[in-house]
């Protein structure tokens, strides 16, 4: 099927949607020669490449596989689907595209982040372990 992209071109999606529970169900994709990931749950949903999707969730296929008993079939993408899929994507892609939502931080910017955040741990582990010390030793009974 097609879908139709901002810019009014036809956009080819081609795959198939699994339920994986009450509310939640994923479609498996492929879009202008890329395999992409939509995942909806709760009426919320989230678009990402396959390969990252995979990545984060592998494990839940199986887990999820097995409580079903295997019997989790895959269903060609609806109408609905693909205007939901195609929302996702135009939302990705505009917030690309805005330049407010992206601030790269200098070399500096970062370092001086990465400083404040190793202090926080030394303050945090020599609080540790100067309550450790402070403190009698348990007795056995």
């Amino acid at each position: 099927m097609d879908a139709k992209s901002e810019i009014g071109a036809a956009v080819a999606i081609d795959g198939h949607a699994i339920d994986l529970g009450p509310a939640h169900w994923a479609a498996f994709y492929d879009r202008n020669g890329e395999s992409w990931v939509a995942e909806f749950r709760g009426g919320r949903g989230e678009v990402m490449n396959a390969n990252t999707w995979y990545y984060f969730h592998a494990g839940r296929l199986g887990y999820w596989n097995s409580q079903r008993g295997g019997g989790r079939f895959a269903t060609p993408l609806t109408a609905d689907m693909l205007e939901a899929i195609q929302r996702l994507h135009e939302s990705k892609e505009a917030c690309a595209a805005s330049p407010r939502k992206r601030h790269k931080l200098s070399l500096a910017e970062a370092a001086a982040r990465l400083a404040r955040a190793i202090e926080t741990v030394d303050a945090a582990t020599n609080a540790t372990s100067a309550r450790k010390q402070s403190m009698p030793p348990a007795r056995m009974v």
